[in-house]
């Protein structure tokens, strides 16, 4: 832009238009500001105002309207003398508070005349409370619980909605109700609530689409179609001998709705994996359509005595992944021989000796037995033994001689040579 002095004027185009300024120039001739949130304050631009005569110019007044700030900078906002071959600046900041495009002006007013420059903004009246929502895990062909998504309306302008719309290609996701409608002045917060009606499994997304005086909003949808379902949802073996094997119990894994699923490779997890094993598997590593099934069988081999918890782990692109399945099973571990303590003892005629049995299992595990095993004695004018509860495992020496002590439980047997000396 450059101005043109001629009869006592000044000659200014800009935008395809021509300007008539009197004696002096602003530039640029109209300020544009970017988009703005509203209740806040962008950072300040500035018109250059210029003397370009040889003569003081006066300047009754400079104004700002509309939802900008100022005016701010050298110039003076009350009145002042421009002297010849200077200029001053005009600070002008963006302030809106509503949305959409907000126009204003400058307004420089001398003697006789005034200048006007345009100015234009883009107010922001509308936040969301996020960019992305996630409406949860719903299995397949059931309707989710509504979930409520925020919208914030900023500024004390009015903002107008016209539309809260699901997006296209979105047919999984519906609005249940939605305050967000007509005119609402801020500060405020209407919701829009969601359902999710999943068809398929996995990963399911979609669009909300906001259109109002702010501008248009677009919110990603995305939520999980549980399509793997388990028959049955868990595995209960009951008693097991440690070290022998259960009968197969059988997993059928059925895929809901018109996806497929695919399957990696199924494992067992959890405290005691090496106490199940999987077999007869169709599932892993295969693509299941959509109304198919697929199935695989679980033994259990206790390696140990006691409550043996494990988890199947059903790794899948159908919905939540890996799935969980729990196995419940108890071992029972097997005697497999008794060690009586003290070996071969020698006690005196009336005296008494104190036997304990102390098992070994088939789990590699030991334990005292003395109070759960029988006790004998192949001599009974040698020694007693007693199988009183409280006193088992004490043995008498009622006379000279030699007696087997024995200890027996679940057909399992040994004994030690007890003598006894007058």
């Amino acid at each position: 832009m450059v101005p043109v002095v001629a009869n006592g004027k000044v000659y200014v185009g800009a935008s395809g238009q021509l300007s008539v300024y009197g004696l002096y120039t602003v530039a640029p001739a109209r300020l544009t500001f970017g988009k703005q949130l509203a209740g806040t304050v962008s950072a300040t631009s500035y018109l250059t105002l210029s003397n370009l005569t040889s003569t003081a110019m006066s300047v009754a007044s400079i104004t700002v309207s509309g939802e900008f700030a100022g005016p701010t900078g050298t110039c003076s906002a009350t009145g002042f003398s421009l002297d010849p071959g200077t200029n001053c600046t005009i600070g002008v900041a963006f302030a809106p508070q509503g949305g959409g495009t907000l126009q204003g002006k400058v307004t420089i007013s001398t003697g006789g005349s005034q200048i006007f420059v345009p100015l234009t903004g883009t107010g922001q009246s509308v936040t969301l409370s996020a960019s992305t929502f996630n409406l949860g895990i719903v299995p397949v062909f059931q309707n989710g619980a509504p979930r409520s998504f925020g919208v914030n309306i900023i500024g004390t302008d009015a903002t107008t909605f016209n539309s809260v719309v699901i997006g296209s290609n979105s047919t999984e996701y519906s609005v249940f109700s939605n305050d967000c409608t007509g005119s609402i002045s801020g500060p405020a917060t209407c919701t829009v609530k969601l359902s999710f009606s999943p068809t398929g499994g996995g990963t399911r997304t979609g669009t909300l689409n906001l259109s109002d005086s702010s501008g248009n909003q677009v919110v990603k949808l995305t939520a999980l179609g549980a399509a793997v379902q388990l028959a049955p949802s868990s595995l209960a073996f009951g008693t097991q001998n440690v070290g022998s094997t259960s009968a197969p119990q059988t997993v059928v894994v059925s895929v809901l709705g018109n996806t497929a699923a695919t399957f990696s490779t199924i494992t067992v997890a959890g405290s005691n994996p090496a106490d199940y094993a999987i077999q007869s598997d169709t599932c892993s590593g295969t693509s299941v359509p959509g109304g198919s099934a697929c199935q695989f069988n679980v033994v259990f081999t206790p390696t140990r005595g006691g409550n043996r918890p494990a988890t199947l782990s059903i790794p899948n692109n159908g919905g939540p992944s890996p799935l969980h399945l729990n196995l419940s099973g108890s071992g029972r571990a097997l005697l497999t021989s008794i060690t009586v303590n003290p070996i071969n003892p020698t006690a005196t005629q009336g005296s008494t000796v104190s036997f304990t049995a102390m098992g070994t299992y088939n789990d590699v595990t030991s334990k005292d037995i003395t109070s759960t095993a029988k006790w004998t004695s192949s001599n009974s004018s040698v020694a007693t033994v007693s199988n009183v509860s409280g006193s088992k495992g004490l043995a008498t020496a009622t006379g000279p001689g030699t007696s087997q002590i024995g200890a027996s439980l679940n057909s399992i047997a040994t004994s030690t040579t007890m003598t006894v000396s007058p």
